[in-house]
């Protein structure tokens, strides 16, 4: 269970993180001594989970360790265990990782960050987006929807700006996919016409289920943890995970030679330290930004 909830912290961090400092959501509203907390998207928490609150800026912790005790999807309101006073624009992440994250461009990668083209994060992972000494080729793709609804045309002008802005040509591309939220993947099939498909033996059924999701020819990969206002295409080297040094404590929690890996908290602290993501090329994906967020 240590391990597959390590998993899913990571992969919630890795969907939504715009700083790389493993932002997960914000606060909706400054709130005062309150144990019902409004927040921007209840969708990444999970009942039990321990989380940190800083306050807009990023430099002062308002919530130390506090536990999620009930979570309101369609509400967008988690309850915790101990009363909270914290600014609107509030910055929730996993207890423990924003105190403890590198500030020498090595910070964990989320894949807004990845996407972004400078705005948010003026350098990624070590290299200079915008400013001085600025790499452009090094910016992402993104494509802002300045809150409209996921269209046609929108999937349409996210493959036709890929391959003017980075030559990434998802089209002709077999390895790339589409990420969405299962919301905007409501949205879109709202939109599609459904693609219902028949192997060459097959007598024609209409009522066949559709097993492979699709959109514009391409897999669609639904993930809960995906920003609901958001729809990705991704190619195979837009990220990767990395190991910076293999610890092999796995075999060794007895605490025979690492008896400094004694407690739970460290072992969960081992875990994250193993699963790192990082870009081998940013421009090799894109993404729309800014959709109406669809409702749960």
């Amino acid at each position: 269970g240590l391990v597959e909830n390590a998993l899913k912290y990571f992969n919630r961090q890795a969907a939504a993180n715009t700083t790389g400092l493993g932002t997960i959501t914000l606060v909706n509203g400054a709130q005062t001594a309150d144990t019902t907390i409004e927040v921007d998207d209840a969708a990444p928490f999970q009942i039990g989970m321990v989380i940190d609150i800083f306050d807009s800026a990023g430099t002062t912790k308002q919530a130390d360790s506090v536990v999620i005790s009930d979570i309101s999807l369609t509400g967008s309101t988690i309850d915790v265990d101990t009363a909270v006073t914290c600014d609107d624009n509030g910055i929730i992440c996993i207890a423990g990782v924003r105190d403890n994250a590198a500030t020498d461009g090595k910070e964990f990668t989320g894949l807004p960050m990845v996407f972004d083209d400078g705005t948010t994060t003026a350098t990624f992972q070590g290299i200079t987006r915008t400013g001085s000494g600025e790499v452009p080729n090094y910016r992402g793709v993104t494509l802002a929807a300045a809150s409209a609804p996921l269209s046609t045309s929108l999937i349409n002008q996210l493959f036709t700006r890929a391959i003017r802005m980075a030559g990434f040509d998802a089209a002709n591309r077999g390895d790339a996919y589409f990420l969405f939220s299962p919301e905007q993947w409501r949205a879109y099939a709202a939109l599609a016409v459904s693609q219902i498909r028949f192997m060459p033996s097959d007598a024609p059924d209409l009522n066949k289920q559709i097993t492979v999701m699709e959109c514009m020819g391409k897999r669609a990969i639904i993930d809960t943890d995906f920003p609901r206002d958001r729809v990705a295409i991704i190619g195979k080297d837009l990220v990767n995970k990395a190991v910076a040094t293999p610890l092999d404590w796995e075999d060794d929690l007895g605490g025979t030679s690492l008896k400094w890996l004694s407690g739970y908290n460290i072992g969960v602290m081992v875990l994250y330290a193993l699963m790192q993501m990082y870009s081998k090329n940013p421009r090799d994906g894109a993404c729309i930004t800014g959709l109406a967020t669809v409702s749960i």
